[in-house]
């Protein structure tokens, strides 16, 4: 079994094995999110893709 988290804080770094994460600009998707509810204009906002940082879990 392989463990993997999310939001690459640095408590996975902590355990052992490290716990391997996925890095995501989640700045960018909150202000996706809250211009979106109330239906503002999106552009010029184009988070990046996630990026996997591998350690010992997976």
């Amino acid at each position: 079994m392989a463990a993997i988290g999310c939001d690459d804080t640095e408590y996975g770094a902590l355990g052992t094995p490290a716990l391997t994460t996925v890095h995501i600009d989640a700045e960018v998707h909150g202000r996706l999110a809250a211009r979106a509810a109330p239906g503002v204009d999106l552009a010029g906002l184009s988070p990046g893709p996630g990026q996997v940082i591998a350690h010992g879990s997976a």
